[in-house]
């Protein structure tokens, strides 16, 4: 979902995977986070959806997203 290009679709799958909270996600977050030219909405749910990712693996989301930006 998160290649649509369809803007709602891709922010209720960025929403999705905030409440999953699985680490693989973290690899389809990156480029979203990273990419000034995407929707500043869809970069701040990307950016958002990290945190469920780093209540469960904290020193993952450090290493592959603090250490990018």
């Amino acid at each position: 979902m998160l290649a649509k290009e369809d803007a709602e679709s891709k922010l209720l799958a960025l929403k999705v995977i905030s409440q999953l909270g699985k680490k693989d996600l973290l690899e389809d977050l990156k480029p979203i986070i990273s990419d000034r030219e995407s929707s500043q909405l869809h970069r701040i749910q990307a950016i958002r959806s990290t945190e469920g990712i780093a209540r469960r693996h904290p020193s993952l989301v450090r290493e592959n997203l603090i250490t990018d930006l």
